[in-house]
């Protein structure tokens, strides 16, 4: 029964190392410590430059799209502006066609009047010779 009572107060009282395996052990769990402690520094450091470099691809990829954005805007404006002038060019040379329409046709119809003025002019001509010639047999 004493034996038994003994036992409990052992496992009462937590066994205790002498203190040099203390220090020993107390110096490998700093040694320990450390190691996790770098660990975890240089996990959140590369993490971060991680983060970073994400920030910065974002980054690049944002500007890579405004300029498409710019540069498909200039685009759609050179073309309007193409378009535009194609239709200008277009209305000048319909309206450079109708205007030489119209000079050939008062062109034609000057040419025609010319010729009816040489024709009223020969005939008249004709009736004043026919008129000397009868005249001139009485």
């Amino acid at each position: 029964n004493n034996n038994s009572n003994n036992n409990d107060n052992d496992k009462k009282k937590a066994w205790k190392p002498p203190r040099v395996i203390k220090r020993r052990l107390s110096a490998q769990h700093l040694e320990i410590a450390n190691k996790l402690e770098q660990q975890f520094k240089s996990m959140l450091q590369s993490q971060e430059q991680e983060r970073q470099m994400a920030e910065r691809r974002a980054e690049q990829e944002r500007t890579r799209a405004e300029r498409e954005v710019r540069w498909e805007a200039k685009r759609q404006e050179r073309e309007a502006e193409e378009a535009r002038l194609a239709a200008e060019k277009r209305k000048r040379q319909q309206e450079a066609e109708a205007e030489a329409a119209r000079v050939r046709n008062e062109s034609t119809q000057l040419e025609r009047d010319a010729e009816a003025i040489k024709q009223a002019a020969e005939k008249q001509q004709e009736q004043q010779q026919q008129q000397e010639q009868q005249q001139h047999g009485q």
